[in-house]
């Protein structure tokens, strides 16, 4: 059949193992959710043997995501580009480990905090990417951050490479694991390009100097945000987005849908980072908004509601928050 074997082809065999008379028994009908999924995210597998073993591994997520969702809690799940993946699939494919400490950074105590903010509605946030198959979410709340900062300083809101502060920001391990605040320190004395000179790959390499020389924005410092207090992460997210690390626990961020994940035993054992650009506290249930890095087809249009409370927060939110000063 070829390398990649087209699901309709796919389809049709798995049903002929059925008779007409039962064609809308719990298989069939199984059957032709998985066919729906394929088609609408164009999946494809090599063999009739690793689609009937996506089918299983579909078919288990969504027994989760219904009864998650049965339970009416304050945020739902639902069939994404991951659904054939199983849990520690997933997290190998996009999640890493980050090793984090309290930190007594800085923030103004007297500001006053509005009840809503949104970054997006100042035009300073740039498109949902999608980060692939390669664990660097640190490397996109990073460049967030300073594609938002650069903004409010005046410059225009420009796609910054994401490619450069994989490549070339010290301390972090490519693909596998790494820190937005190692990548501030490298924005620090290099800045970077834009997203056009230097491409994103999917893939850590080699540092292209040349690329990087051709410099865009930079940032004079950094700010490490008092961590474990709603408090300090509200009034810094006041001045800019910021960049913050979680743990995308894959029961709920694998399938994630919408609404405000509220869940206290997340987990906060720090393996991923996305960018905070805005918050609302007048909500029934108070929430921060977080950019992702996992396409616009993940989550309510490529972000994340997050629920507000002190000290490590939800998913760990407030265990290593950052941000660049230009």
């Amino acid at each position: 059949m070829g390398k990649i074997l087209n699901f309709t082809w796919a389809f049709v065999c798995l049903a002929g193992l059925a008779s007409s008379e039962i064609l809308y028994n719990k298989e069939q009908l199984e059957l032709a959710e998985f066919s729906q999924f394929v088609q609408r995210f164009g999946k494809a597998y090599k063999d009739i043997g690793e689609a009937i073993e996506r089918q299983k591994v579909f078919e288990s997520n969504l027994i989760h995501i219904k009864e998650v969702n049965a339970k009416n809690l304050d945020w739902v799940l639902g069939v994404n580009q991951f659904s054939d993946l199983a849990p520690s699939e997933f997290a190998d494919m996009l999640l890493g480990n980050v090793e984090t400490e309290e930190v007594k950074g800085e923030y103004q105590k007297n500001l006053r905090i509005p009840t809503t903010i949104d970054w997006r509605s100042k035009n300073v946030v740039t498109p949902i990417l999608n980060q692939g198959s390669c664990s660097c979410g640190y490397a996109f709340a990073s460049t967030g951050a300073l594609e938002s900062a650069w903004a409010l300083n005046g410059h225009k809101l420009t796609m910054l490479s994401v490619q450069q502060a994989l490549d070339c920001s010290l301390g972090n391990k490519g693909c596998t694991s790494g820190s937005a605040k190692n990548c501030f320190t490298y924005m620090q004395t290099s800045g970077l390009t834009n997203s056009t000179l230097y491409p994103y790959s999917g893939s850590s390499g080699r540092c292209n100097k040349t690329a990087a020389a051709l410099l865009v924005a930079k940032s004079s410092s950094y700010i490490n945000v008092t961590t474990s207090s709603s408090n300090a992460l509200l009034s810094a997210i006041v001045l800019q987005p910021v960049a913050v690390g979680v743990y995308a626990n894959p029961t709920i961020w694998q399938s994630y849908a919408g609404g405000t994940v509220s869940d206290v035993s997340c987990g906060t054992s720090i393996n991923h980072f996305v960018l905070a650009i805005g918050y609302s506290i007048s909500a029934t249930v108070p929430y921060y908004i977080v950019k992702n890095s996992w396409g616009p087809a993940w989550g309510k249009d490529g972000f994340m509601q997050i629920a507000v409370v002190d000290g490590p927060g939800i998913c760990g939110i407030q265990l290593a928050p950052s941000y660049p000063v230009v």
